[in-house]
């Protein structure tokens, strides 16, 4: 009766939330607007025009009311997501579950009237104030379950007011702006089987040395400011099975003692800058599913082939078990071959090596069950394995930055029908295309690289790809104009496009309405200037042979954070807009050209240049005052390069950059500074990089 008293509330619940007329109430607050849907709309609204004489018979238009700085939920015609205080009569609930939801505002205090709830969870943007917190922790005493992801708590004084809640055996707060000190008490609860506070880099605390939990099955800190002593850790807490702790304050290190957690499942220690050889004889993790030590100090070789079952014809290993499904060693020290025995994981789904030292071929997989696999930047040779080919599960696969060898036919890859990320790039690899199998696609592709994989003209197997985030077919032997079939590729999707160290000789035009990151250097380009469209935040187009004047159109890349135009046979005078005509310009390079005339004035008001250079060109004028303090300059520190993006994507980066030298004059020759590839990575990254890939390793967060 109970569970279908519940079924029948959930189903009103549903029915409330569908009725804005039901549910809202004139007094009701407006929820706050974010910043990025206001700008969306605004865009909207410049996008056509206003015929004024139809006032007398319309009326005056809705958006006369859609001004920047606005909530746009009280705009005319615009009605923003909230949840409505009417919620607060559904008492007899007992679990209220809204995921993946645009709700925002504030957290309507009425959720607390719902005093017979269990199980609260809530995925969304709203805000907490510590009153509506009180008000949960003192009338919601039979809650059993609470998560709230992504809901800003960043005024909650206090997150120990939670462990008020007796009766909680699953606590998340992940992401939820949380800051203080988290008390241990909270720890000691009998009944408490699993919590997350990841993603909450402000809060800290310290785990108990004694008086666990010791019902705790799923503990994640992840990214938190929380001090861990491991050994106390791993001798209380024996009834872990998942267990998240990526960039956190580890104390006492000491691997040998994960030999204590004999239920673990899934175990992250990433981002530890934990060191020394791996005792994985001394392990004996047998429910083992997922280990990830990435991005630490580990260093020496993985363990070889312990035994082998002769009945069966597959390795036996003992640290780790057959079912492993992933494995996560990428950035550390290792080094020597990659073990036989990994090759017959049958259940391995995930595996990233990337950024060792592996020597070596890579063999053949024994099984098709890998969805992801990096085994980037280290010192592989030899040629791909055909079984990768047959991976028809595979979604990633970069192989970049290694000394792989042979030729391979491009519509090898098409047999991966569900691939979405390709990186071959920087190898010693050659890429061909048979006429034979012109009809092969990849059409889930989103980032494909082969930069210097001898490609002698555009992949044809693109043509039918749609969604193509990612293109980069730098330092090959493309020559000629750009095909007109690669201009209805991707039109709304493409952000980034590297054709660079080529032999291309025209490009007729740039329709990719999205595009962020547009690279044509060192190729035969002439004529006149590309077109890039307002979304650009980097254009570089140096070493080609273009001329005329800069176009107007430059003016228009409001986005723009690097320009560099230098080492052509641009004429004329230097667009006055480019001094001020966007607030994120950071590199200016035009030099090297036939420009001529005086230094537009607009230099002299303020902006963001970090770098200019305007050398090798016939102006006249002085840097104004504000430049030759150094005002805006930022030296690049060497420290920086370790923990940045990885070298295969911008290996070639050496702008060079006239540096604020006090008493500069134009017109004469002085020295560069070299604006690092790491600085220029940050800035790049800032506002084109994207998402960074979702690991494999999230699909075992239950």
């Amino acid at each position: 009766m109970t569970g279908c008293v519940s079924y029948f509330l959930c189903l009103l619940l549903f029915l409330f939330l569908s009725s804005s007329n039901t549910l809202s109430s004139p007094s009701a607050s407006y929820p706050l607007c974010h910043s990025d849907e206001s700008s969306a709309l605004l865009q909207f609204k410049h996008s056509f025009s206003i015929d004024n004489s139809s006032y007398d018979f319309c009326g005056p238009p809705k958006t006369d009311s859609w001004e920047n700085g606005t909530n746009c939920c009280k705009w005319s015609g615009v009605t923003g997501s909230a949840i409505p205080s009417d919620l607060g009569k559904l008492v007899h609930l007992e679990r209220l579950e809204i995921r993946s939801s645009y709700f925002s505002g504030h957290m309507p205090p009425e959720i607390s009237y719902l005093s017979k709830l269990d199980s609260l969870i809530l995925d969304s943007d709203l805000r907490l104030e510590t009153s509506t917190m009180k008000r949960i922790v003192t009338n919601l005493t039979n809650l059993k379950e609470l998560t709230l992801y992504g809901v800003d708590m960043s005024s909650v004084h206090g997150p120990h007011s939670l462990t008020n809640l007796s009766s909680l055996t699953s606590l998340s707060l992940e992401s939820c702006l949380l800051q203080g000190n988290f008390q241990d008490t909270f720890f000691y609860r009998t009944n408490l089987k699993s919590l997350d506070l990841s993603d909450n880099e402000n809060l800290t605390g310290f785990l108990p040395k004694s008086n666990w939990s010791s019902s705790l099955e799923y503990l994640s800190l992840s990214f938190t400011n929380f001090s861990i002593d491991f050994p106390h850790l791993t001798k209380s807490m024996k009834s872990l099975n998942t267990l998240y702790l990526p960039r956190c304050k580890i104390l006492g290190w000491n691997p040998t003692l994960l030999s204590n957690l004999t239920q673990i499942t899934t175990l992250d220690l990433s981002y530890n800058n934990l060191g020394g050889q791996i005792p994985w004889s001394s392990w004996n993790l047998n429910k083992l599913i997922a280990l990830d030590l990435s991005s630490n100090n580990f260093s020496g070789q993985l363990p070889q082939m312990y035994s082998y079952n002769l009945s069966k014809s597959q390795p036996v290993v003992e640290p780790l078990p057959l079912n492993l499904e992933y494995l996560g060693l990428e950035d550390n020290l290792l080094n020597g071959t990659i073990p036989h025995w990994l090759y017959f994981l049958r259940s391995l789904s995930g595996l990233r090596l990337r950024g060792n030292n592996f020597t070596g071929c890579i063999q053949e997989f024994q099984s098709y069950s890998l969805f992801e696999l990096d085994i980037s930047n280290n010192k592989l040779q030899g040629p791909i394995p055909r079984s990768l080919f047959q991976q028809v599960n595979l979604v990633y696969l970069d192989l970049s930055s290694n000394n792989l060898s042979g030729v391979v036919e491009l519509y090898e890859f098409s047999k991966l029908t569900n691939i979405e990320f390709l990186n071959l790039s920087f190898n010693i690899l050659s890429l061909s295309r048979s006429k034979i199998f012109l009809n092969h696609t990849l059409p889930n592709i989103n980032q494909l690289s082969l930069s210097s994989c001898n490609i002698k003209e555009f992949p044809y197997s693109i043509r039918a790809s749609e969604n193509l985030n990612t293109l980069e077919l730098s330092f090959n032997q493309i020559e000629g104009n750009i095909p007109n079939w690669l201009w209805n590729v991707s039109k709304d999707s493409l952000q980034y496009l590297s054709l660079s160290h080529n032999f291309l000789t025209g490009i007729q035009q740039l329709p990719w309405k999205s595009l962020r990151y547009l690279d044509l250097r060192s190729n035969l380009l002439q004529g006149s200037l590309p077109i890039s469209p307002p979304s650009t935040s980097t254009f570089l187009v140096s070493n080609n042979q273009l001329s005329g004047e800069i176009p107007s159109f430059v003016c228009n890349l409001n986005s723009i954070e690097i320009l560099d135009l230098s080492n052509n046979s641009m004429s004329g005078k230097i667009p006055p807009c480019l001094g001020n005509f966007s607030d994120s310009l950071s590199v200016l390079n035009l030099g090297m050209n036939k420009l001529h005339g005086m230094i537009p004035l607009s230099f002299e008001r303020g902006n963001s240049l970090r770098n200019l250079n305007l050398n090798g060109n016939q102006l006249e004028g002085s840097l104004s005052q504000s430049l030759l303090n150094c005002k805006n300059s930022e030296a690049p520190q060497p420290s920086q390069a370790k923990n940045l993006e990885q070298k295969n994507e911008f290996d070639f980066w050496k702008v060079a950059a006239m540096g604020y030298a006090c008493g500069l004059v134009f017109g004469i020759s002085m020295g560069y500074v070299l604006l690092s590839k790491e600085m220029l990575v940050v800035m790049i990254r800032r506002r084109v990089g994207g998402e960074r890939w979702n690991r494999v390793l999230r699909r075992f967060q239950g």
